[in-house]
């Protein structure tokens, strides 16, 4: 796990199921998030973060706010403030339990 943290990308997310002890790696491209408008300091707009949120959650439904903070570089609150908003927004909806639930992008 602490290589993952060395090299910036999220640490895997360990699952206990019927079925056994699942590891989930995490990895994105560039392609799929877009780049950030701050180059030099890696902050982004309320928008872009959005965006990225977006496709991290079309990507991976079952994302943590963890991992998803993790992912861009935004703080667990920065992340729970845009979830949020979206979730107000008729954007994103959360479906099914705290843990084992999934993410389900609307618009």
């Amino acid at each position: 796990m602490q290589e993952c943290v060395k090299a910036g990308v999220p640490e895997p997310e360990l699952r206990y199921e019927r079925t056994g002890l699942w590891t989930v790696f995490y990895f994105l491209s560039e392609q799929f998030l877009g780049e950030t408008t701050g180059k030099t300091t890696g902050r982004t707009t309320g928008k872009t973060t959005q965006k990225k949120i977006i496709a991290l959650l079309k990507i991976q439904p079952s994302i943590t706010q963890r991992l998803l903070a993790a992912e861009l570089g935004v703080s667990a609150n920065g992340i729970k403030y845009h979830i949020d908003k979206m979730k107000s927004e008729g954007l994103i909806r959360h479906v099914g339990a705290s843990i084992g639930g999934h993410w389900e992008v609307l618009q």
